[in-house]
C-alpha cells in the first residue's frame, strides 16, 4: 500500500491568482469578505475587475438594510466594482427558485474568466445550497471559464493556497464593517484564525493564505466529482 505523502492533500507552494473579471457569488452579504476579503484585495491590486452577486437578503441574520450597507460599505474598502443583490430570502437557498433572468444579464455583463463558489464541505446549508443551485444553473449558459470554491467558516479541502500577507490589514478593515455580524458571534477570530492556518506549509514569509479548490476546465459541470476523488485518499485500505 502506497503512503500518500502531505503535499498530494495540501499544497506546499503558494498560487497565483487566476485571470480576471471575477464574478463572485456570496449566499450572505459578508460571505465574499470573509471568506476571500484577501485575494480580492489582491486582485484588485493587480487590476482585475471583481464583482460580487449576494443571493439572500440575510434577513435570518439581522435587518436587511443594515446588511446592505455593510456590504456596500466592505465592497468600497476593498476595491469591489459592483455589488449586485438578489434578495432571496435568507436560509431558503436549497429549495429557493434563482432568479435567473438577472443571473444571465450579470453573466453577459461581466464575462467572467473565474467564478467563486462556497466550498462543498461549509456548515451553513445557504453556502452548500449556493454552489448546488448555481452549478446546476450553470450547466445551461455554456460557461466556459474557471471555477473556485472559496472556504468562509471552515476548512474543507483544498488544492490552492493565495498569500494574503500584504493584504490582510485590508481585509481585517473590510470584516469589520460587518459590526451587525461581529456583535453576534466572533468572526473575525475565526476567519484570522482559518487565514493563518492556511499559511503553515507555504513558505516563511507567507503569514495568511486564503484556501481554495479549483475545478477543472473539463469537469467544472460536475464540480463535485474531483473534489469527491480527493476525498478518497483519505479512506482507510484494508
Amino acid at each position: 500500500m502506497r503512503c500518500i505523502l502531505e503535499n498530494e492533500l495540501i499544497p506546499y507552494e503558494e498560487s497565483s491568482i487566476p485571470d480576471g473579471p471575477y464574478l463572485i457569488f456570496a449566499p450572505h452579504p459578508d460571505d465574499e469578505t470573509f471568506g476571500m476579503g484577501g485575494t480580492i484585495a489582491k486582485a484588485v491590486h493587480q487590476g482585475i475587475d471583481v464583482h460580487v452577486v449576494v443571493l439572500t437578503d440575510g434577513g435570518k441574520g439581522g435587518d436587511v438594510i443594515i446588511r446592505k450597507k455593510e456590504a456596500s460599505a466592505a465592497a468600497e474598502l476593498l476595491g469591489i466594482k459592483q455589488m449586485f443583490f438578489c434578495e432571496l430570502t435568507d436560509r431558503s437557498l436549497f429549495s429557493a427558485r434563482l432568479p435567473e433572468k438577472m443571473l444571465y444579464e450579470i453573466l453577459d455583463c461581466v464575462h467572467p474568466a473565474c467564478i467563486f463558489l462556497p466550498s462543498l464541505q461549509e456548515f451553513h446549508p445557504d453556502h452548500r445550497g449556493a454552489t448546488q443551485g448555481i452549478s446546476r444553473w450553470l450547466t445551461t449558459c455554456n460557461y466556459k471559464g474557471l471555477i473556485w470554491l472559496y472556504e468562509i467558516t471552515r476548512q474543507g479541502e483544498v488544492n490552492r493556497l493565495v498569500d494574503i500577507s500584504s493584504f490582510i490589514d485590508q481585509k481585517k478593515s473590510a470584516v469589520r464593517c460587518y459590526h451587525s455580524q461581529l456583535s453576534q458571534l466572533e468572526y473575525e477570530n475565526v476567519i484570522l484564525a482559518i487565514n493563518k492556518a492556511r499559511s503553515l506549509t507555504l513558505p516563511p514569509h507567507v503569514n495568511y493564505a486564503e484556501g481554495f479548490w479549483e475545478v477543472s476546465r473539463i469537469t467544472k459541470l460536475s464540480i463535485d466529482k474531483t473534489y469527491m476523488d480527493h476525498l478518497g485518499l483519505y479512506k482507510i485500505k484494508e
